[in-house]
């Protein structure tokens, strides 16, 4: 009896339903019977095909014991029944089967039937057809006992297609067991005796076209997807069939069995997430398709599109300094026998190298060390070899699977004409032991093999997988997954002048999520909140109840569930005191209390409590954008290379080559003036403006002309602007229609700090259009001449530069610690009032 596992769920239901009891008489003998059908139904499943295989046809010979076989219609895959195959003598059913070790066996077994029914010779013969194989990776086995001595045909599983024969197992001379040809002569024999009970398991591989035999494997440690080295092997040659007849003298055969692969077929689906934010990571899983021994997902970074693969079975390839030890299941083991070994691939076809500019491949380093390996790309122009037109990868040896990728576009030739082919030198080395699965041309790198990868892109990509094993390669599915900018939260709205215990409020963009407010001090003692700060609040309005230089930070989820890389800092603004009028009230205003002279509105208000204060007492916050502070742990927290914009415009920036960081004076950073500088992140965009002023807070002992700051990429392009030492004084230069170049009256070398200001204003005459302040003194500088012109539009987009000269020179050998750029001209009065606020924290 066969059951599949429908009908075994059946069996196991009834049970449930009718509540069988495990105990005597009835019950029990229920119960018993059950499980023997079960015990039998399922080892029968090994009988037929390994798990993981299709099956095509079984045959158990589950017959009535001495029975003919002629016209017996059991099994399972079979397209008709027993007939009849040369003359009228058949086999018939034993009184037992065979068994094997590690093989669950069904029914009795088939024996010759010296029966005769007709015209009859000593032959007995049956047939028996099923679906046509001639594709993929076929099985078929049986078990036998056969004639001792093999001749005039006999023994043989004879094996037909469409009417023809094509092959067969068994012996035509001799007495061992051999793989047959068309003609039945031995073609690749084995040792294992005719007469001796053989469990026989024959493998037919199409895609490799080769036949492969073992004789009594142990099946405990015997691995049909993946098998040891046969007993019987012949190469050029693989049988189709859909017919097999049974040819013999004497002797018995059970457990006929025909089992296929399963077919591959590409994933048909890709999970994970399809929109991340940037600088996360998603995990995308393959699944879904069919696979198969030897099989592989290969994920490729943009749309599959491959022009050439070799899997080492299907394109012919010549080799030098190599040894070829196999190409089982479509992997080249190859060994190096000298210093420069080498794959040669000519007339592979022609391919555009300006569509496919990627050489992919897999390997394995089995033992030695390989080093490197080498691509010499062939064109219409270079039919061979050059060292001119090569490039390089370095390789992993360590005997584990790895993807090898070269971007032949960066190769300055490689566009010169269509590809036809290329030399691959595998190793650099001899002695060395590789596999290589496959080596392919295509649009996009490959990026991982596997059914899951990880992949953390920084711009929007897709991602494709195909499936490749030995004479497989399918086609492929894809994936893009969208890269979501992480927001930049800003202040749209901050107080530019604090009053102790007044409400303050801080306004960020609407509609966004999760805002988080970070309010530095305890509540209540260094401040307290009036309204808003919640997670779910835009704004906040708070009051601080200490003096001292404050600022709050604000980050929020936007509409992609991004949240900002870093949080935005406010203007950091001086808390202070009330004022005091003529009449001894309390005012908030500056600008209409007296000063220590008794005065109104003019030099240092008098607070309530008899003190001078600034007026105002805080930076000049409009037309700010851009704001970098050493001594503000929101700009600059002391360590790492991140220097953060507090005037919240998002013009953060990456601080290059280690620069040093030093406490003193609050805190500032030291630029070596070997190779230190500072670049924005992204554009710092001065495209709506054709004003603009400069701050600078450092202090230098050099000598030499260096490069403070510079808004290009090219300072001889139009539309720059730099700050300079130039002969120990702050040079400004502005480049647009041409060079408007001023320089400082004051030396600023004398290892002091500075504040240096510079405005340019490009609607004016050249003569006026530049004026630089240093530390609060007025405006001093001087036209150099022959390089004052007018100038006139807007600023643009570039990168800014601190400390050089687009990254490349003239490196600045100082100190620095605060930069503002505001995108209007400040007035004298403001860059005084900023002198005001910095001057005490420098020694102005």
């Amino acid at each position: 009896m066969q059951l599949n596992k429908l009908q075994i769920d059946a069996i196991i239901n009834i049970m449930r339903l009718n509540k069988l009891r495990f105990a005597f008489k009835n019950g029990s003998i229920k119960f018993y019977f059950l499980c023997a059908i079960l015990i039998t139904a399922i080892s029968s499943v090994s009988a037929q095909a390994p798990t993981g295989f299709n099956l095509v046809a079984y045959e158990g010979f589950n017959y009535t014991s001495g029975s003919s076989l002629l016209n017996a219609n059991g099994g399972t895959g079979w397209t008709n029944f027993w007939t009849k195959s040369y003359q009228d003598r058949f086999l018939k059913t034993s009184t037992t089967g065979f068994t094997y070790s590690g093989l669950t066996t069904t029914g009795l077994k088939a024996e010759f039937d010296n029966t005769c029914y007709g015209s009859c010779n000593a032959i007995a013969s049956l047939r028996r057809t099923f679906p046509l194989q001639n594709q993929g990776v076929v099985y078929f086995q049986f078990i036998s006992v056969f004639e001792a001595n093999g001749g005039f045909g006999t023994p043989s599983i004879r094996l037909f297609s469409e009417g023809t024969r094509t092959g067969g197992v068994g012996a035509s001379s001799g007495s061992f067991m051999a793989i047959l040809d068309a003609s039945l002569s031995n073609t690749a024999t084995s040792t294992a005796s005719l007469s001796a009970k053989n469990l026989v398991v024959v493998r037919i591989d199409y895609n490799l076209n080769k036949t492969e035999m073992w004789i009594n494997p142990n099946l405990s440690t015997f691995d049909y997807s993946n098998p040891t080295s046969p007993s019987a092997e012949k190469t050029g040659f693989s049988p189709s069939f859909d017919r097999m007849d049974i040819f013999i003298r004497s002797g018995s055969i059970d457990e006929i069995s025909v089992f296929s692969v399963k077919s591959t077929t590409p994933p048909t689906s890709i999970s994970g997430s399809n929109e991340i934010c940037a600088g996360d990571n998603t995990t995308l899983s393959s699944s879904g398709g069919t696979t198969g021994s030897n099989v592989i997902d290969v994920w490729h970074s943009g749309l599959f599109d491959e022009a050439f693969s070799e899997g080492w079975d299907t394109q012919p390839y010549t080799t030098d300094q190599s040894t070829i030890n196999s190409t089982n299941n479509g992997i080249l083991n190859v060994t190096s026998t000298g210093g420069d070994p080498k794959i040669n691939m000519n007339n592979l076809g022609s391919f555009d190298p300006s569509v496919y500019k990627y050489i992919n491949f897999r390997y394995r380093v089995v033992s030695g060390t390989a080093n490197s390996a080498e691509l010499f790309f062939l064109n219409g122009t270079m039919t061979g070899a050059s060292a001119a037109k090569r490039l390089g990868i370095s390789l992993i040896s360590d005997n584990s699977w790895h993807i090898g990728t070269i971007d032949m576009s960066s190769h300055a030739n490689w566009t010169d004409s269509n590809i036809t082919g290329w030399r691959f030198d595998y190793t650099t080395a001899s002695g060395v032991t590789m596999d290589i699965d496959f080596i392919q041309l295509g649009k996009s790198p490959i990026v991982a093999t596997g059914t899951s990868i990880s992949v953390s892109p920084t711009v929007s990509t897709t991602y494709s997988v195909n499936r490749k094993g030995p004479g497989v390669n399918t086609t492929a599915i894809s994936q893009l997954i969208t890269v979501n900018p992480l927001p930049i939260p800003t202040f749209t709205a901050q107080p530019d002048d604090i009053v102790i215990d007044s409400d303050v409020t801080y306004t960020t963009q609407s509609g966004q999520s999760n805002y988080v407010w970070t309010i530095p001090g305890i509540v209540n003692s260094d401040y307290s909140i009036s309204s808003g700060g919640t997670s779910t609040d835009n704004a906040v309005v708070l009051k601080w109840l200490k003096k001292g230089s404050k600022a709050i930070q604000i980050n929020y989820t936007n509409s992609n569930n991004c949240v900002g890389a870093t949080a935005t800092s406010s203007n950091s603004i001086n808390v202070r005191n009330h004022g005091i009028t003529k009449n001894g009230l309390k005012i908030s205003n500056p600008v209409n209390s007296i000063n220590q002279y008794g005065a109104i509105g003019t030099g240092k208000s008098l607070s309530i409590y008899g003190e001078n204060s600034d007026t105002p007492y805080s930076l000049v916050a409009s037309g700010l954008i851009m704001h970098l502070d050493a001594g503000n742990t929101s700009s600059y927290p002391g360590t790492g290379s991140t220097w953060s914009d507090l005037s919240g415009n998002g013009n953060h920036g990456t601080l290059i080559n280690g620069i040093a960081y030093t406490s003193a004076n609050s805190g500032s950073l030291i630029f070596d003036g070997v190779d230190d500088y500072f670049v924005t992140n992204t554009n710092l965009d001065l495209s709506n403006t054709d004003k603009l002023t400069v701050q600078i807070i450092l202090k230098t002992a050099t000598t030499s002309e260096k490069m403070i700051m510079e808004h290009s990429i090219n300072w001889n392009s139009n539309n720059a602007y730099g700050v300079l030492i130039n002969s120990n004084k702050m040079q400004f230069t502005d480049h647009n229609q041409g060079y408007n170049v001023r320089n400082s009256v004051a030396t600023i070398n004398d290892n002091n700090w500075h504040l240096l200001s510079a405005t340019t204003d490009r609607s004016l005459s050249a003569t006026n259009q530049t004026l630089i302040y240093i530390d609060g003194n007025s405006a001093s500088s001087v036209i150099v001449p022959n390089l004052v012109n007018d100038n006139s539009g807007n600023f643009t987009s570039h990168k800014l530069y601190i400390s050089s000269r687009a990254g490349l020179n003239y490196f600045f050998n100082g100190t620095i610690a605060q930069v503002l750029i505001y995108n209007r001209v400040l007035t004298a009065e403001e860059i005084q009032q900023n002198y005001n606020v910095v001057k005490s924290t420098y020694g102005l």
